[in-house]
């Protein structure tokens, strides 16, 4: 991926961003956080089980469903889920709402590249 990365959108510009972490078990964990005024377009990932295999779902803060059911496989095969950075981008959460992940099975790694842009 390029160091730096720029999009325009209705003629501003913004830089690619990344959300790295971990996520446990559970639901609405925070991935990237509500920007008020500004919407998050998810623009790729890369997720990777922390040791059992896990299942992710993409929400909005607001509870809309983004993305559906990822499959991640268990850390010992090493296959992680990875959508590539595009142009377009993958989804968009509503403006004011941050990235949420629903997270089943078994902790996972990620890395979520993303926007925060006004629409």
């Amino acid at each position: 991926m390029d160091p730096i990365r720029k999009y325009e959108i209705q003629g501003q510009v913004y830089t690619l961003l990344t959300a790295p972490g971990n996520a446990v078990v559970g639901l609405a964990r925070v991935v990237v956080a509500a920007v008020a005024g500004k919407a998050i377009r998810v623009m790729g990932w890369r997720l990777q089980a922390q040791a059992a295999a896990a299942s992710v779902t993409m929400t909005s803060s607001g509870g809309t469903l983004l993305h559906d059911l990822v499959g991640v496989d268990a850390l010992a095969t090493y296959r992680p889920d990875v959508q590539d950075v595009i142009d377009s981008g993958y989804f968009s959460t509503l403006v004011g709402e941050g990235l949420n992940f629903d997270v089943l099975g078994g902790a996972v790694y990620y890395n979520v590249y993303y926007l925060s842009y006004t629409p």
